[in-house]
């Protein structure tokens, strides 16, 4: 029976070493430094979709309101305008495709890419000094779409002049329109 004590109490020394001993991952580099959070762009769009559902044929859709917003701390930090460019990311489609199950079957329709034709998309968003946001609208035209369709317009921020940085987790936004049969 001593023996067993002698063992567990080596072991819970040896554990213990290791645990205050080890090198933590807390104390590693990062893998981005951030400059300052301050420079940060993003669409301000916590699902990173805006629906528009059961719309008709030969119709006009607007997106308004939607939101990009720099991440200082107060809007006097915006000491000069600056343009973010926004485009489009079609790899964003499948990827909202595989991420919702929409594999094509019945019920499970995938969504296509919008015809660049059927909508406008502004190319840039001034973001004005002492202003930390700014709201752009999308408009879409139906005529010509597919009855039944599911389209998909995957809005990115393209790039945004030194020294702001685009946000990694909101650079991005999906604006989905479903047509009725």
């Amino acid at each position: 029976m001593k023996m067993k004590t002698k063992i567990n109490y080596i072991s819970a020394l040896l554990l213990l070493l290791m645990v205050f001993t080890a090198t933590s991952c807390l104390k590693d580099d990062p893998l981005v430094e951030w400059p300052d959070h301050n420079y940060i762009v993003e669409i301000a769009d916590a699902d990173h979709q805006f629906a528009r559902n059961d719309q008709t044929v030969g119709t006009q859709v607007v997106y308004a309101d939607i939101l990009m917003n720099q991440c200082a701390v107060h809007a006097s930090h915006i000491t000069a305008s600056f343009d973010v460019q926004l485009g489009i990311n079609e790899d964003r489609i499948a990827t909202y495709n595989t991420n919702n199950g929409l594999d094509g079957t019945v019920g499970k329709e995938k969504f296509v890419l919008m015809p660049a034709a059927n909508y406008t998309l502004p190319a840039s968003v001034t973001i004005d000094a002492g202003v930390k946001q700014k709201k752009f609208t999308v408009t879409v035209n139906t005529t010509g779409l597919t009855p039944g369709g599911k389209y998909l317009i995957p809005v990115e921020i393209k790039s945004v002049p030194a020294p702001y940085i685009i946000s990694r987790n909101f650079g991005y936004i999906n604006l989905l329109l479903t047509l009725k049969p």
